[in-house]
């Protein structure tokens, strides 16, 4: 509905109206950490999960960075 449209938009700006990336950050990080444990079952044993979630972190900051 419009209402919900409404109050998620609201939560992803501050009261300035600029991107609040610290809330959007700790909506998104577990689904980056979900992604990262999916992706584990595809790669080599080499790779730890922890270097995935970290890579996935960087790619959700750059993608806020670039959404502004």
């Amino acid at each position: 509905s419009t209402l919900e449209m409404i109050d998620e938009v609201e939560w992803m700006y501050d009261a300035n109206g600029k991107l609040d990336k610290s809330n959007l950050v700790e909506a998104y990080a577990p689904l980056v950490k979900r992604i990262a444990f999916q992706l584990m079952s595809k790669l080599p044993a080499s790779v730890d999960v922890d270097d995935l979630i970290q890579n996935g972190m960087m790619g959700l900051l750059d993608a806020l960075g670039r959404y502004e």
